[in-house]
């Protein structure tokens, strides 16, 4: 998203995050949904972050700690350019569907699992000097109570719509694979970081005071009209050198 309150985001590359308790294989939905896929991304805000199937960007779909077959978590990352910085954030949400594997959506917004309500400097963006930097660009403060307004990154999602067509794409290598289309909606928050005098207990030096950011009580709401709207679009992954693409 390029410009979330004020200013530009952009996004692009995929990055896989596991959990122990969520698997591929030996599961409900292990013939439904569950597997690796390789897609192209598309955002319909910002056509210069998408994506092509050459580039391999991979997907996830696991099998919930719950097991059953209507629940399924997904992985990836979306990769967001702020001022000519790209990086990768996580994306992992758990959904309840409706539908089947030929046509099947999520039944309700969802926390994105992957980006921590504990303040991650590489998942904050704040307002400096009339553009937008990532809080981790921004480095420590100097003194207690400075106040930045910010954005707290993809933290939840709705998966809008899905279509897994058995056989239905060629891989970049030619083979005969099925077919995977999903579309996403990922939301942001609005904060304000402020700064704050850590505990004496933890300074280096107990003579010289030192200070962090966190998010200012009450001051989380909705980052309303900034959603972003994502189609993924691929195949299953094969595991040959040349349906691998380029990373």
């Amino acid at each position: 998203m390029k410009k979330i309150i004020f200013v530009i985001l952009a996004i692009g590359v995929l990055f896989l995050t596991s959990c122990k308790k969520d698997e591929i294989g030996g599961t409900a939905t292990e013939k439904l949904y569950s597997g690796e896929w390789v897609v192209a991304t598309t955002c319909d805000e910002y056509d210069d972050d998408d994506t092509t199937i050459e580039d391999g960007k991979k997907l996830m779909i696991a099998n919930s700690a719950a097991n059953v077959e209507d629940e399924i978590v997904i992985v990836t990352s979306i990769s967001y350019d702020l001022n000519s910085s790209p990086a990768p954030f996580p994306v992992r949400g758990k959904f309840k569907l409706n539908g089947s594997p030929s046509s099947f959506k999520g039944t309700v917004e969802q926390n994105n699992l992957a980006a921590n309500m504990v303040l991650n400097p590489r998942h904050y963006a704040v307002l400096y000097n009339g553009r937008m930097y990532l809080l981790s660009a921004i480095g420590e403060p100097d003194e207690a109570g400075e106040e930045w307004d910010g954005i707290h990154l993809y933290t939840r999602m709705t998966l809008d719509e899905g279509k897994i067509t058995p056989n239905g794409a060629k891989t970049i290598g030619g083979y005969t694979q099925d077919a995977i289309s999903m579309k996403v909606t990922m939301y942001h928050d609005l904060v304000v970081i402020e700064s704050y005098e850590t505990p004496k207990s933890t300074w280096d030096d107990e003579n010289v005071p030192e200070f962090d950011w966190r998010i200012k009580e009450g001051s989380r709401t909705n980052a309303e009209g900034d959603e972003e709207h994502w189609t993924l679009e691929g195949y299953r992954y094969t595991g040959f050198d040349n349906d691998e693409g380029h990373h």
